[in-house]
Order: C-alpha cells, then sequence, then structure tokens
C-alpha cells in the first residue's frame, strides 16, 4: 500500500529533527507499507535533492523515530536515482 503523506493532517507522519538546537518537523512525501519475509516494513520516500542542509538531520531524525518505535527495521536506503 502507498499513501501521499499530506502535510499538517490530522494522520500524517510528522519527523522531527533538530538543526542546532531549534526542533523542527518534516513530512515525507509517501509512505509505503509492504510485507517482506513475513513482516511489514513501513519506507518513507521523500523524493528530494539530497544537497539541502536539512537532509542529514532529517536522516537522523527519522532514524531516531525508527529506533524508538520498531524491535525490527530496515535501514535506509539513500539512494539517489541514476547515482549507479
Amino acid at each position: 500500500m502507498q499513501a501521499r503523506n499530506f502535510q499538517q493532517r490530522e494522520l500524517a507522519l510528522c519527523i522531527p529533527y533538530e538543526i542546532g538546537e531549534v526542533t523542527k518537523s518534516f513530512y515525507p512525501d509517501f509512505v509505503i507499507v509492504r510485507k517482506h519475509g513475513g513482516v511489514f516494513v513501513i519506507d518513507v520516500l521523500e523524493p528530494h535533492n539530497m544537497t539541502p542542509v536539512d537532509t542529514v538531520p532529517k536522516a537522523i531524525g527519522l532514524a531516531k523515530v525508527a529506533i524508538s518505535t520498531a524491535k525490527k527495521w530496515v535501514a535506509p536506503d539513500y539512494r539517489q536515482k541514476g547515482a549507479g
């Protein structure tokens, strides 16, 4: 199942992240739920350029959420289309 994650909606996935000492929020564009080896896996897709200054803090925030809310999770895949 794939769903568009609409920002500011009641059931939207919101990921907190920090830049310096300021906590901000980001809403990944898509949330994909799939079954892999009998386990449900949630993929978060944010298909934007990887150069903005907030990319690493967002990835760290996403990792913190994954670690704190799941016993098993699949590591983030940061490959870019056409990057080899």
